[in-house]
């Protein structure tokens, strides 16, 4: 399982929020998975920022 750091996931929402860019294009741009962009955004737009950072570290 691949883990994103929780600058990655804030950047990528920051970017979309901004409105110029879809989910898809996004997720091409930053070669990272549709789903997972997707997943981010609602958490952010559930949760706030605090849904973005890595609940573990090992």
């Amino acid at each position: 399982m691949v883990k994103y750091s929780s600058e990655l996931k804030a950047e990528v929402v920051s970017e979309y929020l901004q409105g110029d860019i879809s989910i898809s294009l996004l997720s091409k741009k930053r070669n990272l998975p549709r789903i997972q962009v997707g997943r981010w955004i609602q958490n952010f737009r559930l949760s706030g920022a605090d849904a973005l950072k890595r609940r573990r570290v090992k």
